[in-house]
């Protein structure tokens, strides 16, 4: 039951930082330094997971599969609690001023044509269902790659994580 709890609520934490950390970044940042923090941002997705396979597999190996979470969980607590210090900045801080006036319709007012236009376009759709597809396929590899290795291949358990590790930062 506590496994179950701890990856329910690292499941709602990952699928609400996905979503809200680009705009809090935009805020944060302007326009001219977003690609480099963007591009810092959504490569340390890849190297995270990569020194997690790599780091807790060894723990795994040498110490048990209990002293794994601990390694992976105290730094992630640490990090938590620093990031309680972080300032809220004002939404749109970092943007130009908009050319709207004090008396133009609120931005959600459009909202409901600009969804009617995403429906309609076809290459919007087919990237949002691959990158669906990409994701589960993606979240069931992570999941079971290293066992496949160890099992079907035959590579000991550290060198299986160590290796899917080294993978996942060359692709990441």
């Amino acid at each position: 039951a506590s496994l179950l709890v701890a990856r329910a609520a690292v499941g709602v934490g990952e699928a609400a930082y996905g979503t809200i950390a680009p705009t809090l970044l935009s805020d944060y940042y302007p326009r001219a330094r977003r690609g480099r923090v963007f591009a810092v941002f959504y490569a340390a997705i890849p190297i995270g997971s990569a020194l997690g396979y790599i780091v807790t597999g060894q723990i795994d190996v040498h110490f048990g599969w209990r002293s794994a979470f601990f390694v992976a969980g105290i730094p992630g607590i640490l990090l938590a609690a620093l990031a309680l210090r972080l300032y809220d900045p004002p939404r749109g801080s970092n943007d130009p001023e908009s050319a709207a006036g004090p008396g133009a319709p609120p931005i959600w007012a459009g909202a409901r044509a600009a969804y009617a236009a995403l429906r309609r376009n076809r290459p919007y759709l087919l990237t949002v269902l691959g990158y669906a597809a990409y994701t589960f396929a993606l979240g069931g590899m992570a999941a079971f790659m290293p066992k496949f290795l160890m099992r079907v291949r035959g590579i000991p358990e550290g060198a299986a994580t160590a290796w899917f590790g080294m993978i996942l930062v060359g692709t990441g």
